[in-house]
């Protein structure tokens, strides 16, 4: 088990999805548009039933772990973009216990939750910070008690038991685009469009419907930002050793304190 580590609590919110039509010229074969629709009612090819039923299929599993690689826009000055990457690693155990490892171009760091303490690592500045709880909390309300530090993953975020409740919220337009390869598997493609973002999904196609790429755009800002994980690995069993949500602290790391949630306006922390 790698023990890089995770999160930058930076940037990404939640996924997103444009379910944007496009025309060719008179003279080009047409371009196939995305669209959505039902063929009697909840069919295998509507976007939504897609969504419900990889929610349905991962929140019933008791643990998992899975593995690949994130891409994303970091935005500089006059809307230039540089192209970023870190790879990730990602172990479940439900009700209440996870750990998520980052390492890459601005990542080395760790997030640990044990049921009643979440705790973030940064390992290039060695330093920690904790969110504690007095009573035991499940993955979903740990991670609703994070947002309130302004602590938001997308990546933390698959291992909720409503992930894809979450996703369908405040959708205006959905799309179902076709079947499209991720690596060497067949997924249903399927996109989103919210007020300020968009995201895409590709499900795998099958009785296993597991989640293999998610992307997602912000579109309030102008220079359009995406975010893209690719799934390359999915472990049912993982081997999890003893204290694998355990931090301790070593000589010369310093404690920060997470931004409290009365300490600052909403605009502001934006």
């Amino acid at each position: 088990m790698r023990h890089k580590i995770i999160v930058s609590l930076l940037f990404f919110a939640l996924f997103c999805l444009m379910a944007q039509t496009v025309s060719a010229a008179p003279d080009q074969e047409a371009t196939p548009k995305p669209f959505k629709f039902s063929i009697q009612g909840e069919s295998a090819t509507s976007p939504e039933a897609l969504v419900h039923s990889m929610t349905t299929f991962m929140k019933a599993l008791p643990q998992f772990y899975v593995a690949g690689q994130v891409d994303y826009d970091k935005i500089f000055p006059d809307n230039n973009k540089i192209l970023y990457s870190f790879d990730f690693d990602y172990y479940v155990k439900r009700p209440g216990s996870f750990q998520l490892n980052l390492d890459g171009d601005e990542q080395n760091k760790q997030i640990l939750f044990n049921g009643k303490t979440l705790t973030i690592y940064d390992a290039d500045k060695a330093m920690y910070a904790v969110i504690e709880s007095p009573s035991t909390l499940s993955i979903d309300e740990m991670l609703d008690k994070a947002k309130e530090h302004k602590l938001m993953l997308a990546l933390l975020d698959v291992g909720r038991s409503n992930f894809g409740d979450n996703l369908l919220k405040d959708v205006v337009k959905s799309a179902y685009v076709g079947l499209s390869s991720v690596g060497d598997i067949s997924c249903h493609h399927v996109a989103f469009a919210k007020k300020d973002l968009s995201y895409q999904l590709w499900i795998e196609e099958g009785d296993k419907p597991f989640l293999r790429k998610f992307t997602v755009t912000l579109k309030s800002n102008p220079a359009m930002p995406s975010w893209t994980a690719e799934i390359t690995d999915w472990n049912l069993a993982p081997v999890l050793p003893e204290g694998w949500t355990e931090f301790v602290p070593k000589a010369g790391m310093k404690k920060i304190e997470f931004l409290k949630p009365s300490t600052q306006p909403v605009s502001a922390a934006k």
